[in-house]
């Protein structure tokens, strides 16, 4: 695939729970009014060559990536 390639827009959101060993990458979320990604109780999963462009443009604070769970271990962000 192209990274870049896809474009999420307005509440887009990824959420990965009790996952492990998931690659996400070449996305792009734009103009967003929710928290980008989620990672809960995930194990060795990866976000890499991702973007993050004008969320939270209407002041609301959100976090772009958040990584939660008393068994999230070994995640990636790059």
């Amino acid at each position: 695939s192209t990274p870049g390639k896809v474009i999420f827009t307005g509440a887009s959101a990824i959420t990965l729970e009790d996952s492990v060993g998931i690659v996400l990458s070449g996305l792009v979320f734009e103009r967003g009014t929710a928290e980008p990604f989620l990672l809960r109780d995930t194990r060795f999963c990866r976000i890499t060559e991702c973007a993050i462009r004008e969320c939270n443009a209407d002041g609301k604070r959100i976090h772009w990536i958040r990584i939660a769970g008393a068994r999230s271990e070994g995640n990636r962000i790059d």
